[in-house]
């Protein structure tokens, strides 16, 4: 029995040590990230940390935190991560009910019921992302005095097994109220009730902790396994598959099967994702291909090659620009 109890004191005094090391090596994590941070120009400031959740959990508390890289950043009153002591590299974030996106295009408020995420790294010294998960529940984001209401995103993130740069990802978002500028804009009242994307794509290198400071990586190659839209009249549904060359140019085929059109493209041209010259385009080279489908379901390709989109014979105009560190 005396044994026994010896034992059961050394397996608790062993894992306080455990628990002890794991919690100052938390904390030492926030203290190098935002001494890595800072010294790549950013200003990062967290008025104050803690760790908690012995024994059996790593609950790390940020309070009064502003993070701003120049181009976006981020403001709120408190940021959680717990995560289990004998599973640190699984993660679960949690975000406040109130906080702000600085973005090049202005500071965006978000107001959420909920928003979390579930984040889990290869235990290796690089951290490669393996899966991430994102949840958020009736959030209202603010810009410029314009709000757009959201019931529901949900955002998955998984490793492919066969490629490290590889990444399946899903993305939902229901019952999207735009802003009544954008209602206004577009006319059309109703919220969209389902957007939608399955995409494999591949990088030009992984996500790992090497992120901040090295930028996002860029596209090489681009699966849309199937998306759709769900808005009043409109019903669009995409598939495709592109290869991305080093200027960002995509080089491929995307199928495009919509209900309404014509909506389609005014919708394109009020929100200044297209001119009013290519929507022609577009209309021209519609009615040549499908002269008698214009409102009913319609379904056709989009070559994309050389930095321009082609409907048959017909260029639309340039192809997007798939890259974020341009050089």
């Amino acid at each position: 029995m005396r044994a026994l109890i010896v034992l059961v004191l050394l397996a608790a005094l062993g894992w306080s040590v455990w628990w002890m090391i794991g919690s100052g090596v938390q904390e030492q994590a926030v203290r190098d990230w935002t001494k890595a941070r800072q010294s790549e120009g950013w200003q990062v400031d967290i008025g104050s940390f803690e760790v908690k959740g012995f024994p059996n959990r790593f609950d790390t508390t940020l309070d009064t935190i502003l993070i701003d890289s120049g181009s976006w950043g981020w403001q709120g009153e408190r940021f959680t991560l717990f995560a289990l002591s004998y599973k640190p590299n699984h993660i679960i974030a949690r975000w406040p009910d109130r906080h702000e996106l600085s973005t090049p295009w202005g500071t965006v408020a978000i107001l959420n019921d909920l928003m979390q995420a579930s984040i889990v790294v290869e235990p290796s010294p690089d951290l490669s992302l393996s899966e991430f998960r994102l949840e958020t529940e009736h959030a209202t984001l603010t810009h410029q005095d314009s709000a757009t209401e959201v019931d529901a995103v949900n955002m998955a993130v998984r490793t492919m097994r066969s490629d490290p740069r590889g990444y399946e990802v899903f993305l939902r978002g229901r019952d999207i109220m735009l802003s009544p500028a954008l209602r206004t804009q577009t006319r059309i009242a109703d919220p969209v009730t389902l957007i939608e994307f399955h995409l494999i794509t591949q990088l030009d290198r992984p996500i790992d902790r090497h992120l901040p400071g090295a930028g996002l990586p860029n596209l090489t190659h681009l699966t849309i396994v199937e998306s759709a839209l769900d808005w009043g009249d409109i019903r669009l549904t995409m598939s495709g598959d592109l290869s991305i060359n080093d200027r960002g140019q995509p080089e491929g085929q995307i199928n495009i099967e919509s209900r309404d059109i014509r909506s389609v493209l005014s919708v394109l041209t009020a929100t200044g994702q297209v001119t009013e010259a290519q929507r022609l385009q577009w209309q021209i080279a519609l009615q040549l291909l499908a002269p008698q489908q214009q409102d009913s379901p319609l379904a056709f390709s989009v070559q994309l090659r050389d930095g321009n989109m082609f409907l048959g014979p017909i260029r639309l105009g340039p192809a997007p620009v798939l890259r974020w560190n341009a050089d």
